[in-house]
């Protein structure tokens, strides 16, 4: 997961994933320090688990 309440690095964030950078490098660069796990990776995450519009991005596969 890449988190950020900024919406310029949003966009800086998926600009450097769009470049097939190494997502987790640049989530550990974007992710405020401590919110998520190294690497952004929150593992397995049934349907339900997280807030919208991300859940429902994750169980649909339509980009936010």
């Amino acid at each position: 997961m890449i988190f950020t309440p900024s919406e310029p690095e949003i966009h800086a964030a998926a600009a450097e994933l769009r470049r097939s950078g190494d997502f987790g490098a640049i989530a550990d660069r974007f992710n405020p320090a401590g919110f998520t796990p190294p690497g952004g990776d929150i593992g397995f995450m049934p349907p339900g688990m997280l807030q919208n519009p991300i859940d429902d991005a994750v169980r649909t596969g339509r980009s936010v």
